[in-house]
């Protein structure tokens, strides 16, 4: 199993909790909740858009490299693939591999391209490049299962084609969408503030269970944390770190792994 059995769960989405449950063949449960992974928005800048297309992902079949080779065919735009594997049963004219980056980079990458591809086949638990994207304003264009139906609201941040037709006309519709909006509506829903105040629900739902568990009603407590002030006052401490590993053991790469 890929859940433990009789645990509190968290899932990245709904999609994502229905498989499980699929999978298990039960019902819903009220001690499951659903919490998308959270960024730093300061990390995602907004971006210009630009004149391609981009995928950030593994190069595989599973992430719909036969799709995104079936689109070169007519794109209007060079698709760009950063990731790990091997992308020369891909290779095209349109498509360019260079490779797996990291950090800023992302965002980068991310925030020039007129949109983000993602025809992942499988049914896809979160697409966490997909909504690195949005934070950068860029739309997603992605299939229509898995997460991200959740993630993608057609003709507002992107689109969830089902034909070739529909990812070629995406791609052209794209351009018109407001990246401002998509930007903005993202930060709303995957800032850290916006994660934290989803977990101190689960955590109160939890603490009650020590109570009247379902049955507990609300009583005057402890004010509500608040996400936004502990953002501001760890911020400045998470730079000075950084600024340290970078001139003390300056390493050939880092990765934020999260402490939740």
């Amino acid at each position: 199993p890929t859940v433990m059995d009789g645990t509190f769960k968290v899932f990245e989405s709904y999609a994502w909790m229905h498989y499980h449950q699929g999978k298990a063949g039960r019902g819903g449960a009220n001690y499951e909740w659903v919490i998308p992974n959270y960024y730093d928005p300061g990390d995602w800048p907004l971006g210009d858009g630009g004149g391609y297309l981009a995928f950030l992902g593994r190069i595989c079949v599973e992430k719909g490299l036969d799709v995104i080779r079936a689109i070169a065919d007519y794109s209007p735009l060079p698709i760009v693939l950063h990731g790990q594997g091997d992308a020369s049963p891909w290779e095209h004219p349109m498509i360019r591999y260079a490779g797996p980056i990291v950090g800023r980079e992302r965002a980068r990458f991310l925030g020039g391209a007129r949109a983000a591809l993602m025809p992942t086949q499988f049914v896809e638990p979160f697409g966490g490049s997909g909504v690195e994207a949005l934070l950068c304003g860029t739309p997603l264009i992605a299939s229509d299962w898995g997460a991200f139906t959740e993630t993608v609201q057609p003709g507002f941040n992107g689109f969830r084609p089902r034909t070739l037709q529909g990812w070629l006309d995406a791609i052209d519709d794209a351009a018109a969408l407001d990246r401002s909006a998509i930007a903005a509506a993202a930060r709303g829903r995957y800032s850290l503030a916006a994660a934290g105040e989803l977990y101190d629900r689960a955590f109160r739902d939890l603490l009650d269970l020590r109570r009247a568990g379902w049955y507990q009603l609300r009583e005057g407590g402890p004010a509500e944390i608040s996400y936004e002030r502990i953002e501001v006052e760890e911020g400045p401490f998470a730079e000075r770190l950084a600024q340290w590993i970078a001139e003390t053991i300056n390493p050939a790469a880092a990765f934020d792994i999260g402490c939740g």
